[in-house]
């Protein structure tokens, strides 16, 4: 969170294997680059100055931290926090 991130980070973590040629790794690149420019337009990253890197911004940190609470949840642990 701190240095924020930068599209080679996102594809190191999303593909396990490196990419087999160069037009594999464009491909790769230029999806994030996709995933990157629509997280922007809502409003969760921020393009720091200057440099090739992205902050999540305040409203993107609750969003996150909405998700992954929803993921952890069981139906389980929905009811009894119900009851």
């Amino acid at each position: 969170m701190v240095n924020g991130l930068r599209n080679r980070d996102l594809v190191a973590g999303l593909y396990a294997k490196p990419a087999i040629d160069a037009a594999e790794k464009k491909r790769r690149s230029a999806r994030v680059s996709r995933q990157l420019r629509l997280l922007r337009a809502h409003g969760l990253l921020k393009k720091v100055a200057k440099t090739h890197r992205y902050q999540v911004t305040d409203r993107g940190r609750t969003i996150l931290t909405a998700l992954h609470a929803a993921r952890q949840a069981s139906t389980q642990k929905l009811v009894d926090l119900a009851a």
